[in-house]
């Protein structure tokens, strides 16, 4: 855990601004297994969580506190989105493929979160012959809010370990069809981008 929390404080500060790369995992966001013990024909259930990057308290904390350093605003509602979006404090995700479940005002992000996801769809392109999906990007309180009531590991929508998608800094990319060579690989590339500054 620490491991990562040091590499998404590396990935925060980039020209200015934060830029976090979240993957949320919806479809491999852990489930329940059970095996059974061949003698004593208990079951055995534990929790499995295949999420690349799993959230933890700590990163959440660390998350927080570069935002509040940078000074970034969190996004209450869709007239707040509108508004850094005409004043180019959000831009719209331009190059990589969309969830098209993923609302029209909430396809927008951080300059700075957008060109990383630039790179990192040209790149997985390039590798792979096809591009990811874009789950979700900025958030808005109110969105937060609603996604609390039906997902449980859903991040609060304020305090200090709010979701960073409400300051435009995070997307989370789906990985249901993803093969074990392209897990690989996004987790190998994630963990050294978090070593240097983009």
């Amino acid at each position: 855990m620490r491991a990562i929390a040091q590499i998404l404080w590396r990935v925060l500060l980039v020209a200015g601004t934060v830029l976090l790369v979240s993957l949320a995992f919806a479809a491999c966001a852990g489930e329940a297994n059970a095996a059974t013990h061949p003698v004593r024909h208990a079951v055995l259930r534990f929790r499995h969580d295949s999420r690349m990057f799993p959230p933890s308290k700590t990163a959440l904390l660390a998350q927080n506190a570069a935002i509040d350093a940078l000074g970034l605003h969190r996004y209450r509602d869709d007239a707040d989105i509108q508004a850094a979006v005409e004043c180019g404090e959000l831009v719209s995700i331009d190059t990589a493929t969309l969830d098209f479940r993923l609302p029209v005002n909430r396809r927008y992000l951080r300059p700075a979160a957008n060109d990383f996801l630039s790179i990192l769809s040209i790149d997985f392109a390039v590798r792979f012959g096809h591009t990811f999906v874009v789950t979700s990007a900025v958030r808005t309180i109110q969105t937060q809010r609603g996604l609390r009531r039906w997902n449980r590991n859903a991040a609060p929508a304020q305090g200090p370990l709010s979701s960073s998608h409400l300051a435009g800094t995070t997307f989370d990319i789906g990985r249901k069809r993803f093969t074990r060579a392209e897990t690989m690989w996004m987790e190998t590339y994630l963990y050294k981008m978090g070593d240097r500054v983009i």
